[in-house]
């Protein structure tokens, strides 16, 4: 295996900059960056002996650029956060171990925090424990609200609904089954009527 160098530290910082995906990295690239650190840390105190300042300039460069490419890629990975979240799927492709072993803690992090803010709409006491209600809440999550049939009597534009969801646009006769919070919400600002099935 060749050696871990500093300009290929620069090519992937390049990559990083240059692209919205996430550069692929060997599995063993901290391991190899570690060693890369080492010898210049051990150049560096050298060159202290010997009186050359000059190379603590290579530590110093280094730390900047590898600063600049795990913002970068945190950036990346905090995004597939999102998405994986989104989709309930997760590409954890060119990832190093170590960065798989964060995407996946980040995923569950993200869902426990979405299940909490979840959970303040579930039908609970006042009293209710609401990080015990988000662990038990995607389970009941799939009927949070009942549902009733209403008939839209004027032009009602996109909205978010009591559940969190987004509902509309929807035209004048349609009829249709919302969630009961979110008809009411319509049939009281007389954008709707209550409606049988059709």
């Amino acid at each position: 295996m060749t050696e871990f160098t500093y300009e290929e530290l620069r090519k992937i910082y390049r990559n990083e900059l240059n692209s919205s995906k996430l550069t692929p990295l060997e599995s063993e690239f901290f391991e190899n960056l570690h060693k890369l650190i080492q010898q210049q840390k051990k150049g560096y105190q050298k060159a202290l002996t010997e009186g050359h300042l000059v190379y603590g300039h290579d530590l110093s460069n280094t730390k900047k650029l590898v600063e600049e490419i795990v913002s970068l890629r945190e950036k990346k990975i905090l995004s597939k956060v999102l998405l994986a979240n989104k989709i309930e799927s997760t590409d954890d492709a060119f990832l190093t171990r170590e960065e798989k072993q964060v995407l996946s803690k980040m995923i569950e992090l993200i869902e426990t925090y979405r299940n909490t803010f979840q959970a303040c709409f579930a039908e609970t006491s006042e009293k209710t424990d609401l990080s015990e209600v988000s662990s038990n809440y995607s389970e009941n999550s799939a009927e949070p609200f009942n549902k009733v049939f209403i008939r839209i009597i004027k032009d009602v534009p996109s909205f978010v609904g009591a559940d969190m969801a987004e509902y509309g646009p929807f035209q004048t006769g349609v009829t249709l089954e919302l969630p009961d919070k979110t008809a009411s919400l319509l049939i009281h600002r007389k954008f709707a009527e209550t409606a049988v099935p059709v």
